[in-house]
């Protein structure tokens, strides 16, 4: 569970017949949802929050990272709108950590990772 501003951060599946989901965060008051987000890059990439290896998000400020596969995007958590979207050249498991105004994702070369290695780095 992650706690976002005043609320917690959820997420919701629009289609029961696809994978297709976003993040809302629900106020904590109203359980009503603050805002909508599901700006993915990839057609029909699940947005997932399993927390078994790590942090897929991590926040500072009022920017949220989310992280996951060569995927990274900071979302406004205010308004939820998209403040970039980075495809990287590795693939990593979901999980990303942070100090301050720098934050740090962990993946393995697309080169490595096809032939079935995972040699993890820090990125």
């Amino acid at each position: 569970m992650q706690f976002i501003n005043s609320g917690i951060l959820d997420i919701y599946y629009t289609n029961s017949n696809s994978l297709e989901n976003e993040f809302r965060p629900l106020n904590l008051d109203s359980g009503e949802p603050i805002w909508y987000w599901r700006d993915v890059m990839k057609a029909g990439e699940e947005i997932m929050l399993l927390n078994y290896q790590g942090r897929e998000v991590y926040k500072y400020q009022n920017e949220m990272l989310y992280h996951y596969g060569p995927r990274n995007y900071c979302i406004n958590v205010k308004n939820g709108t998209t403040v970039w979207k980075k495809n990287n050249t590795d693939q990593g498991f979901s999980s990303c950590y942070g100090f301050g105004s720098q934050y740090f994702t962990f993946g393995t070369p697309l080169e490595l990772f096809d032939k079935g290695y995972w040699e993890q780095s820090i990125y």
